[in-house]
């Protein structure tokens, strides 16, 4: 290893695993003020905590590695520029490009371990965070019972206790509604003077022995018929000396296998599982549409078969009555009709030839196709007028409505049918999403190196105050387009694959720009202003 290969490296890894380290503390507390609520007063241990937090870490490392190597980019280049070690070597004959090189070596490993990630920490850390965070907000909160507050914890009960003893088991003036049963409209209250309440040894009952006190149950409206005594007494009293209640903590246990988390979601799958997904969903969604145009045959056997025996009563008729010499008007429609069903049948035959040929493996566009030009021709049909002109009166009205009916069925059809493929369209786009999105955070590592160094090199600044400042703004940059292309992918603006490549074309050209300019030794144009001005703005905040 050369010696500015060596310098370069052995400057990177304290700066990387730090940043890495800082990025990974920032957003798990952005998660844990964002969810401290949910998490706090439910008696789980510190591992369950801890557990919950590190699956978390795993899922955030494609974040992560990209704020990473731009700050340990500009605090490298920065410091190696503030120290004239860039300005020494750059005199000697070595080129910046020549001198990122370890640092571009370090940027596709993190770019290579940020695709392994996703691809496999990441799925499977999702599922299990999932799994245990969904089980955990759906925990009850750490059973405690306060003075002169009612409890409600316990699921059917409302416990009430006015005053406890300094042992935290003795209690007095207790009042419980008991709402266990299916009518929640009739009372059933028990008040004691005193008693004792405590739980078992294994902790998996709660147990209240209670003292002198009464129970008030309000009778069913069955209890007592016919008694002349029901309306005087609609409650029944009973005194008792003792009445125990035990109640089941196992509600109250944190059991992290409980929560349902489907495993198909975008964030749970590999590439090869996400390509398998998304033609899945193309197949889906192309079977749904087949579904739809065939929502259109019962248009045509209404028309070949309603009118045609329609048709056939008429011509029965004029038959009897030797009109057809005398009326060429009739004869005309009649056989403009058997042309008609004629060609209809012929479309229908031709439809359902297509629709096999589909079944067994053919292209299935061409059974699209069919169909589309099977109704399209059903537009030229050589009708008379219309279909009702060719009805015996006696019959429009069981006709209209038998459309009517056909009609509203088929609406509906469709239009779930419609709801069905924006629902597959849309799950196809997160499919898809998802899938970009593991290599564009990966080349994101490498466009940040190439905005860092070259920042650290023009600024000439070290430490932590300017270069995590330069790379917080550039990392907000990065995070706003994210997520902006999620949003517009979600409401079909931009297709997925815009959405996940936007942050990459739009910073790319600002590393070249930046790259170009240190390479020159160039300024930024009031560079130094800027530089004075946070000097000074640093500089009171101290005082």
């Amino acid at each position: 290893m050369k010696k500015i290969d060596k310098l370069v490296s052995g400057s990177f890894v304290g700066p990387y695993l730090l940043s890495f380290f800082v990025a990974e503390f920032v957003l798990i507390m952005m998660f844990l003020w964002k969810y401290i609520d949910e998490i706090l007063g439910k008696g789980f241990t510190m591992f369950d905590i801890l557990e919950l937090l590190f699956y978390y870490g795993v899922t955030i490392i494609p974040m992560a590695v990209p704020i990473t190597i731009l700050i340990s980019s500009v605090m490298v280049y920065g410091d190696m520029s503030e120290k004239h070690e860039l300005a020494s070597l750059k005199s000697a004959g070595v080129s910046l490009f020549r001198i990122m090189r370890p640092a571009m070596y370090i940027a596709l490993g993190t770019a290579i371990f940020s695709i392994f990630a996703s691809n496999y920490l990441k799925p499977r850390a999702n599922y299990m965070f999932l799994k245990r965070f969904t089980a955990l907000r759906k925990q009850k909160p750490a059973m405690t019972i306060e003075e002169g507050i009612f409890n409600k914890d316990f699921k059917g009960f409302a416990i009430r206790v006015a005053s406890k003893g300094d042992d935290d088991q003795t209690i007095n003036d207790v009042i419980i509604y008991d709402h266990s049963d299916n009518d929640k409209t009739k009372i059933n209250l028990i008040k004691s003077q005193s008693g004792k309440m405590y739980t078992s040894e294994d902790d998996g009952y709660f147990v209240m022995n209670l003292k002198d006190g009464y129970q008030y149950r309000e009778l069913p409206s069955s209890y007592g018929k016919g008694s002349a005594n029901k309306s005087k007494y609609p409650f029944m009293r009973t005194k008792f000396d003792t009445w125990s209640k035990v109640f089941d903590m196992s509600e109250f246990e944190f059991d992290a296998n409980s929560a349902n988390v489907n495993p198909n979601k975008e964030d749970m799958l590999t590439t090869p599982q996400l390509l398998s997904a998304i033609d899945s969903v193309k197949i889906k969604s192309q079977d749904v549409q087949l579904k739809i145009l065939s929502n259109f045959d019962g248009v045509l056997d209404i028309y070949a078969v309603n009118e045609y025996q329609q048709l056939q009563e008429r011509l029965k008729a004029e038959k009897s009555a030797d009109k057809f010499d005398k009326d060429n008007d009739t004869r005309l429609n009649i056989d403009s009709f058997k042309r008609s069903q004629d060609r209809v049948l012929e479309m229908k035959n031709r439809f359902n030839k297509e629709k096999r040929n589909k079944t067994q493996g053919k292209n299935s566009k061409i059974v699209s196709r069919a169909k589309i030009n099977y109704l399209a021709d059903m537009g030229t049909v050589d009708s008379v007028i219309s279909l009702l002109d060719m009805v015996v009166p006696s019959k429009k009205k069981e006709i209209v409505k038998q459309a009517a009916s056909l009609a509203t069925s088929r609406k509906d059809h469709v239009n779930g049918y419609v709801a069905q493929i924006n629902q597959l369209r849309k799950k196809q786009k997160k499919y898809q999403l998802r899938l970009h999105q593991s290599y564009s955070w990966a080349l994101i590592c490498v466009i940040f190196l190439f905005i860092g160094a070259p920042l650290g090199s023009i600024i000439r600044k070290g430490g932590y105050g300017y270069p995590l400042l330069v790379a917080i703004l550039f990392y907000m940059v990065f995070m706003i387009i994210t997520i902006m292309g999620q949003k517009l992918n979600r409401n079909e603006t931009l297709s997925p694959e815009i959405a996940a490549w936007m942050p990459c074309v739009v910073l790319a050209p600002i590393a070249a720009w930046l790259t170009i300019k240190a390479m020159r030794d160039s300024k930024f144009i009031g560079s130094n202003a800027i530089i004075n001005w946070f000097e000074k703005l640093f500089a009171r905040s101290e005082a």
